[in-house]
């Protein structure tokens, strides 16, 4: 066999003239057979070789180290992050996969057939056969909250995924009108209701003015 140790040959031995011989070639894990070949002439492509004994022949069985394609996907496709490292690779080729996720999104692992098969946003494995892996981002969730000062109602409060976009609307008490939007010490906009993209958790007050009557 060639090369050494890539697989083995039954059949070989001494036989009668005119005798039909039948070799067979068996490759080892990893690696398939390629061709008969004697003194470099390809006699034949398939494991089995068979033919009639006239004369003394070297025969060599050819192997060759099996290829095998690693594919990656991503989930949510696009929008969730990048995965690199996918390609062809030879059998016993450690291959490492990587994953980085978008802004928003946060890495949740690799998954294989739905079964989580590492958890890192870095994969090393030696190839041993075609995969299909998938990395699994997650969307973040940012916590808006509306509150009234000195009262009244806010609603649109809830969790949100990056890049939502809230809609916060307030409703003064009786006697009052609607002023502001603050986020902490800072005025945000004016307008009822407030539209946002959600970037990150916020607290919002709605600030509202005694209506007077001359």
């Amino acid at each position: 066999a060639f090369p050494v140790d890539y697989g083995t040959i039954s059949g070989t031995g001494e036989y009668v003239n005119g005798s039909t011989l039948n070799l067979i070639a068996e490759a080892s894990e990893g690696y398939r057979f390629l061709s008969w070949t004697e003194d470099d002439v390809i006699v034949g492509t398939s494991p089995e070789y068979t033919f009639e004994v006239h004369k003394n022949r070297s025969l060599v069985a050819n192997y060759a180290l099996e290829r095998f394609t690693i594919e990656l996907e991503s989930s949510p496709a696009d929008i969730g992050g990048l995965v690199t490292g996918e390609g062809t690779f030879d059998y016993g080729t450690e291959v490492t996969v990587s994953a980085s996720a978008n802004l928003g999104f946060t890495f949740d692992g690799w998954k294989e057939f739905g079964v989580q098969t590492d958890s890192g946003m870095q994969y090393t494995f030696v190839v041993k056969s075609d995969r299909v892996l998938t990395g699994m981002f997650e969307g973040q969730k940012y916590s808006i909250t509306g509150t009234g000062t000195p009262s009244g109602s806010v609603s649109g409060s809830g969790e949100y995924y990056y890049g939502d976009i809230v809609s916060m609307e307030a409703v003064p008490p009786s006697g009052y009108y609607f002023v502001r939007w603050m986020d902490a010490e800072t005025q945000v906009s004016v307008r009822n209701p407030y539209l946002f993209s959600v970037m990150e958790d916020r607290n919002l007050t709605a600030e509202f003015a005694e209506i007077w009557w001359e």
